[in-house]
């Protein structure tokens, strides 16, 4: 899986230029932007960073977001696995079952860990 937002493309622009809105608005693709969502929600809640081993990927399955995520522990090998699917309606709560599922796993705990051994470095 890879890191969360990898392949999506983003274009920012001045909040108050309401004609370059309108002039690339059509750019703007609804399920990319909650895939993109739902994989950038699961980075934040578990710290995502280089230095994280954390995957996520949304993608679609039969209509609905299917989201993937994965935490890894590089010292034993052992892999943290979550997926779930939800309307994509749903990316926000969708990435919330996903993140209860790997912290319930163990997620917070081995992330510490890893965290703690790389800043040690």
């Amino acid at each position: 899986l890879p890191a969360p937002g990898q392949g999506a493309l983003g274009i920012e622009i001045r909040s108050d230029d309401k004609q370059m809105l309108r002039t690339i608005s059509f750019l703007n693709d609804e399920k990319t932007r909650a895939a993109c969502a739902a994989e950038r929600a699961v980075s934040r809640a578990l710290g995502g960073s280089c230095q994280v081993p954390l995957a996520a990927y949304a993608t679609d399955r039969d209509g609905s977001l299917w989201l993937r995520a994965l935490v890894g522990d590089h010292r034993t090998g052992r892999m943290l696995f979550a997926q779930d699917c939800a309307p994509y309606s749903q990316a926000q709560e969708l990435a919330v079952c996903v993140i209860e599922q790997l912290l319930k796993q163990g997620a917070q705990e081995l992330l510490e860990i890893v965290l703690s051994e790389t800043q040690a470095k």
